[in-house]
């Protein structure tokens, strides 16, 4: 019964990664069509998005997507860094 249950969470936790790198994917290609220039990237172990800006000096940004689906994910991602992207463009 544990067994089925780690595996059970060892999938949903592959489909949850898979979500959210492919929206980060699709954000990052919406973003540089506004002429903000970003690489995103998902570290699942911690749970957070790590923004970095291609033309920028501005630091490295890390959002905490603990919890989030793929929309709160990029609610959290504008909320943190909306300020920046706005700068960036």
């Amino acid at each position: 019964m544990k067994m089925d249950k780690d595996k059970e969470l060892a999938r949903l936790r592959k489909i949850d990664t898979e979500q959210k790198a492919r929206v980060l994917g699709h954000l990052e290609t919406a973003l540089k069509a506004a002429n903000v220039h970003v690489f995103l990237s998902y570290d699942p172990h911690a749970e957070t998005v790590h923004i970095k800006f291609v033309r920028s000096q501005k630091p490295e940004m890390v959002v905490n997507v603990n919890m989030d689906n793929p929309m709160a994910m990029m609610y959290d991602i504008f909320k943190v860094a909306g300020r920046a992207f706005i700068e960036e463009a």
